[in-house]
């Protein structure tokens, strides 16, 4: 049992006490739709980080969504307490916790502020992982590195019906992992290419799916949950530009 006043690890929620506190930062937030392909919300779902780095993902019902959609911002902290905890299965999950939380109506949140709470809450894997067998598919992953290759915006057309689609390649100092964009994100991409022609971005594409074609691991944007981040101003970025730096220096490649 916890205290009222003390604050629990993201790592630790596990059932079955229902007693937790936790802090925690927003660091995404997405309405997700009915797999029937009807487009009808179904759940508000969020990735939760603590000061620890500790993330899982939260999930609230369409009949109490509405009452948190103008409540809960993506980015804001808040103080969580009041909410069930189940099994964190199927094939798209954001998080490695074996739990997620499920809100109630007894769920309570509260505004609060952090100065150590991290901003984005990436887990970053590199190429070597993510070409491998390291990463288990059914989990979704965070990438950064270079954009380095993009192709023509083109149309993708399945069970007739047609989607804007893009495949670029991000390179780190261990490799290139190739990733095939769909809808809003290969226009996000495209646009962004076409407005930067002579830059060379850091990109980091957030909750990605594995996906294995033609025997090759490929990222494929989840609809809603994935993000693309251009040239975040973060010490993952100036770490990352450093080791490739280096890496470039030794191959002989600057």
């Amino acid at each position: 049992m916890t205290s009222s006043v003390s604050i629990d690890s993201v790592l630790a929620l596990c059932p079955p006490n229902h007693n937790w506190r936790i802090k925690v930062r927003v660091v995404r937030l997405w309405i997700a739709d009915s797999y029937t392909g009807d487009n009808k919300p179904v759940s508000m779902e969020l990735i939760l980080v603590d000061q620890y780095g500790g993330k899982i993902q939260a999930s609230i019902r369409k009949i109490l969504f509405r009452k948190w959609a103008e409540v809960i911002v993506e980015g804001n902290m808040y103080v969580m307490t009041f909410f069930h905890l189940i099994p964190n299965m199927g094939s798209y999950r954001p998080t490695e916790h074996g739990f997620r939380i499920l809100f109630n109506n007894k769920t309570n949140v509260i505004p609060c502020e952090s100065s150590i709470i991290p901003r984005w809450g990436f887990t970053l894997k590199d190429s070597e992982a993510v070409n491998g067998d390291v990463v288990q598919p059914e989990y979704l992953v965070d990438v950064l590195g270079l954009l380095t290759a993009a192709s023509e915006l083109r149309t993708y057309i399945k069970d007739g019906i047609s989607t804007r689609m893009l495949l670029i390649e991000i390179s780190d100092e261990k490799g290139k992992v190739e990733c095939a964009l769909f809808g809003d994100y290969a226009d996000i991409v495209s646009d962004f290419i076409a407005a930067n022609a002579n830059e060379k971005p850091v990109i980091v594409f957030q909750l990605a799916k594995i996906k294995t074609f033609r025997g090759k691991n490929v990222l494929q944007n989840v609809m809603k949950a994935s993000r693309v981040i251009f040239n975040p101003e973060i010490a993952e970025v100036i770490s990352f530009m450093d080791r490739y730096t280096i890496f470039m220096w030794f191959s002989g490649l600057y």
